[in-house]
């Protein structure tokens, strides 16, 4: 954990003076001719954008390795069990046991085996494996095999029926899986149609107002007086305004849909990591797309927009 935590620090910190030479100053010299302002909101969208992506990547790709290790970890423990089961001894079982199929298991699997073949002992070997890997499983798994290894249970046996209860709660997690797909797609759609579709809406009634207020010449207090309060009361948002707003609403709603997403489906917000790019392309995508058929099917009722 340690260690994952200090590499994720490094590479974090490493991006912040990347990101000054390489996205912060030219977004500042690009926007040079603009205000000091603009250009400098301008330089730190982008300079947290870097960032945020950055880390994003760094969490799914930890999440994408722990998920990896979870998979294999009862295969391990039953090849393991078989091995003990046949004559080898601890350490040498445990060597045996590291199969280039395990992926990313497997080199810790090698790392313990050569703590335990230099003298360490079994029990330390494998709880140092759950300071390498942050995963809660993984984890809970090797204290429970290592309380019953020091109170004198058998190892081989241990190992076991530890793999057969993994798969059983793996089974178990997928048709949970399944029965939450639903809502999963629900949130889907409501970050990707159902979002997108109301602020469009609203930005182009906007617009229209804001421009038939600018033909027919009035302000808001002859708009309240004429029974006419709509024309008045939009005189505080300009359809720019409006737009940007709608974008960043957008964005926001997407980004804490995909993280919902992750602990319905797997009970941890980074699952839901990898669909933030999906869901803020296609949810910006549909508010541009609809606002563009409002624009061109109905602009032409309230004179071209």
């Amino acid at each position: 954990m340690y260690g994952s935590s200090l590499l994720m620090r490094r590479v974090f910190f490493r991006g912040l003076t990347n990101l000054w030479c390489s996205g912060f100053n030219p977004a500042f010299i690009i926007f040079f001719n603009y205000s000091f302002s603009f250009s400098f909101f301008i330089g730190a969208c982008v300079f947290l954008a870097f960032e945020a992506s950055v880390y994003g990547l760094l969490v799914v790709t930890s999440a994408k390795r722990i998920a990896a290790i979870e998979e294999s970890l009862p295969d391990f423990l039953s090849m393991m069990a078989s091995h003990i089961r046949s004559g080898l001894t601890y350490d040498r079982a445990l060597l045996m046991s590291a199969r280039k199929e395990f992926g990313p298991l497997s080199k810790e699997i090698n790392r313990a085996a050569r703590e335990t073949m230099t003298g360490t002992p079994l029990a330390d070997a494998m709880l140092g494996m759950t300071g390498r890997i942050r995963s809660e499983t993984f984890t809970k798994t090797m204290k429970l095999i290592v309380e019953g290894y020091s109170s004198g249970g058998n190892l081989a046996e241990l190992m076991e029926n530890t793999s057969l209860d993994m798969r059983r709660f793996g089974s178990t997690r997928k048709e949970i899986a399944a029965t939450v797909l639903v809502y999963r797609l629900f949130m889907f759609s409501a970050a990707c149609i159902g979002a997108p579709l109301l602020y469009a809406v609203a930005t182009f009634l906007i617009k229209i107002i804001s421009q038939t207020k600018a033909k027919m010449n009035i302000n808001s207090f002859d708009a309240s007086q004429a029974g006419l309060p709509l024309l008045g009361g939009a005189s505080s948002l300009s359809p720019e305004t409006v737009f940007w707003f709608s974008i960043i609403a957008i964005a926001i709603g997407a980004f804490f849909s995909a993280l919902a997403a992750g602990v319905i489906s797997k009970g941890k917000e980074s699952e839901g990591m990898p669909y933030v790019p999906l869901l803020l392309a296609v949810s910006i995508g549909a508010f541009l797309l609809i606002t563009y058929l409002l624009e061109a099917l109905m602009g032409g009722f309230f004179g071209r927009v």
